[in-house]
């Protein structure tokens, strides 16, 4: 059974947020949670948009150790097989990009120190869409891997990650506009329609002279 790689920097994170949760006699009362904000929740096939990662929650202190921080983070992503590309992702300026670092981890990050409150950028995640139809997008964590979900200071163990949202694809040229006729194509309708009304008054012209 293959296993994750641990980033050193992911260890001695871990390692100190273990070690700082014994001594913690309180307990902590704000729960992480991790959302989604699209760029756009209604997309044409072929157009590229974006969804940031956010953190809440952050929001604790202790009296003796201060307040709680996000010291790193880890998900995967969820997507539908068709439909939608998942084109990179850029990490939040506030952390180090560890991404590369975990070959079983599609996004990670790291701090130190940490980042603590709420509206906390984890990454944006961009997509292209290819087909319409309703699709789920959603991050997720697995809470077998230490790399993974959200890993604070005052917590002994990483909170996990499991959002989701929905994008809606439309085709191309499906927002309902009817499209306005060129210029040669109305002089031509209008030249039919000259033509349509000239031959009456011809035909007559032709009888009256006989």
């Amino acid at each position: 059974m293959q296993t994750a790689s641990i980033f050193p920097r992911h260890v001695m994170l871990i390692v100190g947020c273990l070690a700082a949760s014994l001594l913690v006699t309180t307990q902590v009362s704000a729960i992480p949670i991790t959302r989604l904000e699209p760029s756009a929740t209604t997309v044409s096939t072929g157009s590229a948009f974006s969804v940031d990662v956010y953190a809440d929650g952050i929001t604790d202190v202790h009296f003796l150790w201060g307040p709680d921080e996000l010291l790193a983070f880890g998900f995967d992503i969820l997507m539908p097989p068709t439909g939608i590309n998942f084109t990179g992702a850029t990490v939040g300026s506030a952390f180090h990009d560890d991404s590369s670092a975990l070959s079983l981890t599609q996004v990670a990050g790291s701090a130190f120190p940490g980042v603590s409150g709420d509206n906390i950028l984890l990454a944006r995640l961009d997509f292209e869409a290819s087909l319409s139809g309703i699709f789920t997008l959603g991050i997720t964590s697995d809470p077998s891997d230490p790399n993974e979900g959200l890993i604070t200071f005052l917590s002994p163990f990483p909170t996990g990650i499991e959002t989701y949202m929905t994008v809606n694809v439309e085709g191309a040229g499906s927002t309902g506009t009817v499209p306005e006729p060129s210029t040669p194509l109305l002089m031509a309708l209008g030249g039919l329609g000259l033509v349509r009304h000239r031959l009456p008054r011809t035909a007559r012209g032709q009888r009256n002279t006989q």
